[in-house]
């Protein structure tokens, strides 16, 4: 699917909509760990024609505005770039497991923007929060009588 993407082109800039879908970590080129979000059904703002099923970014500063849950809407802006995917070097050549595949990705993104929350989640984990706030003052409460204070 991402061959729409090739042909869109990489000379400018587009406006893209697509869903989070979640937070993830890569191990990056010194062996730190990345933080990374999974973002579904990327399309095209313009046309609203689905370019790619999903898309993996870093998780740069650009990113970390928002409190992410699972389903909300995103726009943001990008370039279309290539990459080549696969096992490459003398370790893959050695093991007989050489090859690579031209591909598609989305790069630099900017102008991030959370355009629709999943209100659904939200609720949920704003209902979990209470609830997690009444079973401590429950708690709370039972120290004392059992206790006769917390000292």
């Amino acid at each position: 699917m991402r061959k729409e993407l090739e042909n869109i082109g990489t000379e400018k800039r587009y406006t893209f909509i697509a869903e989070f879908v979640r937070e993830g970590i890569k191990k990056g080129w010194h062996g730190d760990l990345d933080e990374t979000i999974l973002l579904k059904n990327v399309k095209l703002k313009e046309s609203g024609k689905i370019l790619c099923d999903h898309i993996w970014f870093t998780k740069g500063s650009q990113w970390g505005e928002y409190d992410w849950i699972p389903g909300d809407i995103v726009e943001f802006s990008a370039r279309v770039g290539e990459y080549y995917k696969g096992y490459q070097g003398r370790k893959a050549e050695e093991n007989g497991e050489l090859w690579t595949q031209k591909d598609w990705k989305l790069e630099r993104p900017t102008r991030i923007k959370q355009i629709s929350q999943n209100m659904k989640e939200q609720e949920k984990l704003i209902q979990e929060k209470k609830d997690s706030e009444i079973i401590q003052e429950q708690n709370i409460n039972y120290w004392k009588d059992t206790c006769g204070g917390i000292k």
